[in-house]
């Protein structure tokens, strides 16, 4: 495109009408132009002079001295050109060249003044400007594109040759270039514009011709493709074209109704399924706006959406929207009909739901029957550090899922903090399964813990057994006496800490476990193992967290809240209503060693209550306890408990003493319950205004 602002000489030579043809032939000669512009005293143009209007006029024997006036073309008959000209195309440039009178034209502004000149020359190089531009852009492109090209002339000389082409021919651009056609390529004929197989070296070439669309034709060009991506695109196809038929039919087969829309909303697709549901065909669905087939639907959406209830032919639907992603945005998206009858589909959830709750039902049913009754409110201490300390590390250690072991003697709780820490746990809904190591002959405690497979072994059940650890998937493992574990048993244990898997008596296969453990002892791990009777590796793998809980006879500042616990406890389940115990039985129970711990001081008060009767648990109660032989580190009073309510002091003493002990419950039982009062009275057996009234005597806040 040429434009006359861009390609004009701005040299202007102007002349008035007023002036003499002396002066208007000094200024053609001194520009050596063939014509001048003639202009008005506003700088207007208003005519040409030509040098054949000067030669007319001294033909005619006019002066030099007399206006050139009359002489000169008036602009009625002149070509001139607005400055925002333009030629588009080579035909308009050559219909002015051969209608041009003169080689000179005038470029005027917007207000009629001449502001340059177009000449043929001027033309003429913009044109081979223009053309040499166009070349270096072609040959340019040429280099670049992806197939092999050669331009050849009228007589079939190779006149331009491409890198590609080159690098097929396996020749240089020089020994290209010149040469005629048949000497390189003689299978081509150019006549025939097929593609055509030809062969050069190792490479298959296909060579297809078109003749250069000028009349005559003056040459032809050549376009060779590598043969090898040229198939390799075609098995593409083909690929393509396959995966297409598969698509089709697995959308044409599919159960749910299935609507595709392109990005603009509009239907490009729908599977019978939804012909049927929307009672229209593909035809009509086809083009329409998604949002008119089903109310409200966004189809143009980009967030994927699950379960949404729509509206189609007015019948309402489950559907989830899937957008399909492309690049660099969403291209479309796919709608999807999971259910169409939603009557059905509520019958089926009324259903469900009633299983669901069902299964709930039961599985609280069978967790009351079968699982743990102690929570952390069970442990009962407040003053003992050991205790303490003991009930801070169980209660961490119900948030992990860590092993843990517990050490103690026996009766000090190890079953009782097992139960607390499963309760506590996010598993206290699942399994607790209890193994009592020492309870279980050394040549069943495999099958017993890992199961068997069906006939296993003579006299194993006929469809197997699962084992103790498979019970306990999901759950908690409890292995109480962990010392008396026999050693293989013990390696067997160590691999399923490790693996997380078992495998069963007689079985090929290992079954994967999610299992917490448990363990206690009431035995010395550290000395066994240096007797080798407990391996190294499993008291380690154990020992992730270890509770150490102490003797009673070491929590003496806790025995009358344990005893008064205890009494509260079975005053509730044996319907009985005795006072408390007196002052001097709980001052032998501080001196008695207790060798069955917590679990002989609770035995002993079950035994007291239920054998009493008084309504103060006395000495002659806790008698077979407190002397028997050895263990009598306190002697009984001489005076009887007779004199003792005789005595008057010694009735204010002894209710001052229960009028404490009571205080101390209190303040055990609302530092249990976080200072809950309802909870408090609920833990201590009594009412809400009983407890009130207590805490108000006792003067509690």
């Amino acid at each position: 495109m040429l434009r006359m602002k861009e390609i004009m000489n701005t040299s202007v030579v102007t002349i008035l009408s007023s002036q003499l043809i002396g002066q208007a032939i000094k200024l053609v000669r001194h520009s050596k132009l063939h014509a001048i512009f003639v202009v008005d005293d506003n700088g207007i143009l208003v005519g040409m002079l030509t040098l054949s209007n000067l030669f007319d006029a001294l033909i005619r024997g006019q002066s030099l001295e007399e206006p050139i006036e009359g002489c000169y073309l008036p602009k009625n008959k002149i070509v001139f050109f607005p400055k925002n000209k333009e030629f588009s195309n080579l035909a308009q440039v050559r219909e002015w060249l051969l209608n041009a009178k003169v080689s000179e034209t005038p470029v005027i502004d917007d207000d009629g003044r001449p502001i340059g000149v177009v000449t043929g020359a001027c033309v003429i190089n913009a044109l081979l400007k223009e053309i040499t531009g166009l070349y270096e852009h072609i040959y340019s492109l040429l280099k670049v594109v992806p197939t092999g090209i050669l331009a050849v002339n009228e007589n079939n000389v190779i006149t331009v040759s491409n890198q590609l082409s080159e690098k097929l021919l396996g020749l240089e651009a020089n020994q290209l270039i010149g040469r005629d056609l048949k000497d390189i390529i003689p299978e081509v004929n150019l006549v025939n514009r097929r593609p055509q197989k030809i062969k050069r070296n190792t490479t298959s070439i296909l060579a297809a011709s078109s003749p250069i669309s000028l009349e005559p034709i003056c040459g032809h060009i050549v376009v060779m493709y590598d043969a090898t991506d040229v198939e390799r695109m075609a098995q593409e196809v083909e690929s393509i074209k396959r995966l297409q038929s598969t698509f089709e039919t697995i959308i044409n087969t599919a159960y749910e109704g299935l609507l595709v829309t392109n990005d603009e909303g509009k239907v490009i697709l729908a599977n019978p399924s939804f012909e049927q549901l929307s009672k229209k065909s593909s035809c009509e669905l086809i083009g329409q706006d998604a949002s008119t087939i089903i109310k409200g639907f966004d189809s143009i959406s980009t967030i994927k959406r699950d379960f949404d209830i729509e509206s189609i032919n007015g019948h309402s639907v489950i559907a989830s929207y899937m957008p399909i992603k492309g690049a660099p945005e969403v291209s479309g998206g796919v709608l999807r009909v999971i259910y169409r009858n939603l009557d059905q589909l509520q019958d089926v959830m009324r259903e469900f739901q009633k299983l669901k709750n069902s299964l709930s039902y039961y599985k609280d049913e069978l967790y009351k029957l079968n699982g743990t009754q102690y929570t952390l409110d069970s442990i009962i201490t407040t003053h003992n550090k050991a205790m303490i300390e003991a009930k801070r590390v169980a209660t961490k250690a119900a948030d992990c899922l860590s092993n843990v072991l517990i050490l103690g003697e026996s009766g000090t709780g190890k079953e009782l903090f097992t139960h607390a820490i499963h309760n506590a746990s996010t598993r206290c809904k699942e399994p607790f399964i209890k193994v009592n190591c020492s309870a279980i002959p050394a040549e069943l405690a495999e099958s017993e813990l890992f199961g068997y497979a069906p006939g296993a072994f003579t006299g194993a059940a006929k469809h197997g057994k699962m084992g103790k650890f498979e019970l306990a998937n999901g759950g908690t493992i409890f292995l109480d006496e962990i010392g008396d574990m026999p050693l293989q048993l013990q390696s067997k244990l160590l691999r399923v800490i490790q693996d997380r898997e078992i495998e069963v008596v007689g079985g090929t296969k290992t079954v994967p476990i999610d299992v917490r453990i448990i363990a206690a002892t009431n035995k010395d791990l550290k000395q066994l193992v240096n007797e080798k009777l407990f391996r190294e590796d499993l008291y380690y793998r154990l020992n992730v967290i270890c509770l150490n809980l102490p003797p009673l006879r070491e929590r003496k500042e806790e025995i009358e809240l344990l005893a008064n616990s205890f009494l509260l406890k079975f005053n509730k389940s044996q319907s009985k209503h005795y006072k408390g115990i007196t002052p001097d039985v709980i001052e032998a129970f501080k001196h008695y060693s207790w060798p069955g711990n917590i679990r002989e001081l609770q035995n002993a008060i079950e035994r007291a209550v239920s054998l009493g009767m008084k309504s103060w648990l006395t000495w002659d109660d806790f008698r077979d306890t407190l002397e028997q032989g050895q263990n009598v580190l306190v002697s009984r009073p001489k005076t009887t408990e007779r004199s003792n309510v005789k005595d008057s002091g010694d009735k204010i003493k002894l209710r001052e003493s229960l009028q404490q002990q009571e205080t101390e419950l209190i303040r055990w039982a609302l530092n249990e319950c976080l200072g809950s009062r309802v909870k408090a009275a609920k833990l201590l057996g009594i009412s809400r205004s009983t407890f009130y009234e207590k805490l108000k005597k006792a003067c509690i806040n």
